[in-house]
């Protein structure tokens, strides 16, 4: 593997209705299992990210967008 090469990782991010909350449970390598939600009602959205990489001033934000997937 080329090191000069950033691991990509799966961040996955749970919004709870009932709880009115957003929870980050966590982050995985690529391809790995990636946990189901926590309860039926709630949402996942699943964001690759970069390891280790510093985005400085070109960083973004997007809102939590519930999907029927």
């Amino acid at each position: 593997m080329n090191d000069n090469i950033p691991r990509i990782l799966i961040a996955v991010i749970e919004y709870s209705p009932s709880q009115q909350r957003v929870m980050v449970r966590g982050v995985w390598p690529k391809g790995a299992a990636l946990p189901d939600p926590l309860a039926p009602e709630n949402k996942q959205n699943r964001v690759s990210v970069f390891e280790g990489v510093d985005m400085k001033a070109n960083v973004g934000f997007a809102g939590l967008v519930p999907s029927t997937d």
